[in-house]
């Protein structure tokens, strides 16, 4: 018998740009939902220790942390708030845990260009 989990998590991160002591720094909030499903696995039936869990999948869905392709590094776009130009055809919400996580990048409109987050 196989048992698995599934996490379905939602961080957000306020951050400013480095070096900026100012109280009225500008703070942007990078929202970050990532799913998770773990398995393990019956040792009886495949080749694996007692109690060693195995990743089946990941997912992760992101708003204000970078449109490009992901490094693992949040990119805010600090100054940029008044030049994102809102794209109405591709809109996402980050809380919004009614539907999966879009696996190819959610956050990310044709040509590279950024979707419009709804809340953020």
């Amino acid at each position: 018998m196989t048992w698995s989990r599934r996490a379905d998590v939602t961080f957000v991160y306020p951050v400013t740009p480095a070096g900026n002591a100012e109280r009225d720094a500008e703070v942007i909030r990078t929202i970050v939902r990532r799913t998770i499903v773990m398995s393990w696995d019956d040792p009886a039936k495949v080749i694996t220790e007692p109690g060693t869990m195995s990743l089946t999948s990941h997912a992760v869905d992101m708003t204000n942390g970078g449109c490009s392709a992901p490094t693992g590094y949040f990119v805010p776009p600090f100054g940029t708030a008044k030049e994102q130009p809102a794209d109405e055809a591709h809109q996402i919400d980050p809380c919004d845990r009614s539907k999966p996580i879009d696996t190819g990048n959610g956050t990310t409109a044709t040509g590279n260009d950024c979707a419009t987050a709804t809340r953020s």
